[in-house]
């Protein structure tokens, strides 16, 4: 699956390539504050620099993506609003390749088929884009004190707001996810010469 960061059409590059800096947010410096993201409390910790962003999503490994799934078939909740339905999260691995997160999933994951079948799903969720909250945590230190409510720890965090979630499903582009992602997960994984690269029936059991 591919998350944007900015709001953007879907947009494939003709000729894939991974990019230690590829351009991003159309050359901005910083994302467009909105009120879903405006910082409030200690404001002065935070940023919207587009640099500090990435520089956390490159260094961790793990993502939250949190969503609603939709009722199933024979879900009481099939008839009612989709937002009835719990919300779920679950951790995920991933890789950024310029303003584009790819989730890496199985065909028969719940929050894939979503994406990836949108007929299966129920009427209440059909044409509905679905929508994600991902959040990345770098723990730096534990701040210990002598009173136990003053125990805190310094992080650097990201939460990233996706309107809708865009499914990978050419050979060529689940190979440049899965490329992005091992590299996030170990540098170096994906030439190593020890290593196999994804096959064909991987790569059709896969939505990036």
């Amino acid at each position: 699956l591919a998350y944007p960061q900015t709001s953007s059409n879907r947009s494939v590059p003709s000729s894939l390539t991974m990019s230690a800096s590829p351009p991003c947010c159309d050359g901005q410096e910083s994302f467009t504050i909105t009120s879903r993201i405006t910082l409030n409390r200690h404001k002065e910790r935070g940023s919207h620099a587009v640099q500090k962003v990435h520089e956390i999503l490159d260094e961790a490994r793990v993502c939250h993506v949190s969503y609603v799934p939709p009722p199933s078939a024979s879900s009481p909740e099939k008839k009612t609003n989709a937002t009835t339905s719990s919300i779920v999260s679950i951790p995920q691995l991933y890789g950024r390749s310029g303003d584009w997160l790819y989730l890496h999933g199985s065909i028969s994951a719940t929050m894939m088929k979503r994406c990836r079948f949108p007929k299966d799903t129920s009427e209440t969720m059909k044409g509905v884009p679905l929508k994600c909250v991902v959040s990345v945590t770098l723990i730096d230190s534990l701040v210990l004190a002598r009173a136990l409510f003053s125990h805190s720890m310094n992080y650097r965090s990201v939460v990233i707001f996706a309107d809708e979630v865009y499914p990978v499903t050419s050979d060529e582009e689940k190979n440049f996810a899965l490329k992005a992602i091992s590299e996030n997960t170990l540098k170096g994984r994906w030439e190593d010469t020890q290593t196999r690269k994804p096959n064909a029936a991987e790569l059709q059991s896969t939505v990036g």
